[in-house]
């Protein structure tokens, strides 16, 4: 005899009811408190003013331009500004750095740089090389992504594992190279106070 609408929601199955005066106060959930920052410690710098002083191209200048940028840096007087300018350049590896002399990274845990990239998607190495033999080339790649046209600030562990830790003399480093891991990307990036740090 009763025609209309109604609703239903929230359907549940209950152990027992208290008066409302009675019922438990929810406690509140903690907000978590940040971690704060890692700060660099113990640090040698390797470049920061100058820097093309410190690099030199694995392409000719028509290929790959190196030039020191006073106006979009992060640390010093410039930063390394790094323009890919062909896809058919003579190499994969960019930029490289012979060591006048060996360097010791004895105490060194990780490498770490400003980086501002190109957003590729296309990950970058980092190879560290030390003193090895005419038939054994001594070295490890340190891998990191080229997600983001914004400064980053790279911490790059030389010694994640034992088998990275057994892989060089570490007191006698003699240089570094940068690779880009594609030929068929074109654009810039930039380089900005590379260094050596003890811990973070």
């Amino acid at each position: 005899d009763v025609t209309g609408t109604f609703h239903l929601d929230a359907l549940a199955v209950v152990d027992d009811m208290v008066p409302e005066s009675e019922a438990p106060t929810p406690t509140p959930t903690p907000i978590p408190t940040p971690e704060p920052p890692k700060v660099p410690v113990g640090i040698t710098m390797l470049t920061d003013d100058s820097q093309t002083s410190f690099w030199s191209s694995h392409n000719p200048p028509d290929q790959v331009a190196l030039s020191d940028d006073t106006s979009d840096k992060q640390s010093g007087e410039d930063s390394l500004k790094v323009n890919i300018l062909t896809t058919d350049r003579n190499a994969f590896s960019l930029i490289y750095s012979y060591f006048e002399e060996d360097l010791d990274w004895t105490q060194k845990r990780y490498l770490a740089f400003w980086f501002k990239g190109m957003g590729s998607g296309v990950p970058f190495l980092i190879g560290v090389y030390s003193g090895g033999t005419e038939t054994e080339t001594r070295f490890i790649n340190l891998v990191f992504p080229d997600d983001s046209e914004d400064w980053r600030y790279v911490v790059l562990p030389l010694k994640e594992t034992p088998e990275t830790e057994a892989a060089l003399d570490w007191d006698q480093i003699t240089h570094i190279r940068l690779v880009y891991d594609t030929k068929d990307v074109t654009g810039t990036f930039h380089l900005d106070a590379l260094a050596v740090v003890d811990d973070m």
